[in-house]
């Protein structure tokens, strides 16, 4: 089997510990690597000319990513403003690296940074479901921008929230979608690490350290 995922984080991971331990085991159940996880700096400008290509410089020098060979997960943690700090920044990095194109994009909503991500979202494009992270079924849905927004034809997004780690129904829902923006399989989460996240009484930073 291969490796997972590389993963990539332009805003960096979450600050707060509790959400970035949520994130983590996202990004596990999402076949990330957390081993391999790369970080830009977590910026108050999303526009950060210099930090952005610091980020580029860095990640271009990663064979696996300029070749293709197999694209990374792409984490946003940054939301708002929505059309600079997502749409603007992937067409961005797309253009500077364009195999990223076909790299599956997810966005780490913090409801307390962007309490208006869903409306604002629901202005620019459209959710596959009701997803306002409030209703504890709706753990996490797939955002297609409007074509007017979308730098590219199959742009779109898994949207995440904190609350929805490890639920058994996001990783069965998770796998699907993930299947159907990615032009290269992945492979399941190894079931020692899916048994190391289905119980958080530890955090996600100590399980990393065991896996």
């Amino acid at each position: 089997m291969a490796d997972n995922r590389i993963v990539l984080f332009p805003y960096g991971q979450p600050v707060d510990r509790d959400k970035r331990d949520a994130c983590l085991a996202l990004v596990l159940h999402a076949g990330g690597d957390l081993n391999r996880i790369h970080d830009g700096p977590w910026d108050s400008d999303p526009a950060s000319e210099g930090a952005e290509k610091n980020f580029l410089r860095y990640i271009s020098r990663i064979q696996e990513i300029v070749n293709g060979s197999r694209p990374p997960l792409v984490v946003l943690t940054r939301t708002n403003p929505l059309p600079l700090a997502v749409l603007a920044k992937r067409r961005r990095l797309c253009g500077a690296i364009k195999n990223l194109n076909r790299a599956p994009w997810a966005i780490f909503v913090d409801s307390v940074l962007d309490p208006f991500f869903y409306r604002n979202a629901s202005k620019l494009g459209t959710f596959d479901t009701k997803c306002e992270g409030k209703d504890e079924n709706a753990m996490f849905c797939l955002w297609t921008p409007d074509e007017a927004q979308r730098s590219a034809v199959q742009e779109r997004y898994i949207v995440w929230f904190p609350q929805t780690a490890c639920d058994g129904f996001f990783k069965v829902r998770m796998a699907m979608h993930l299947k159907d923006l990615d032009q290269v399989p992945i492979e399941p989460v190894t079931q020692a690490r899916v048994r190391a996240l289905t119980d958080l009484d530890e955090p996600v930073s100590s399980i990393r350290r065991r896996l």
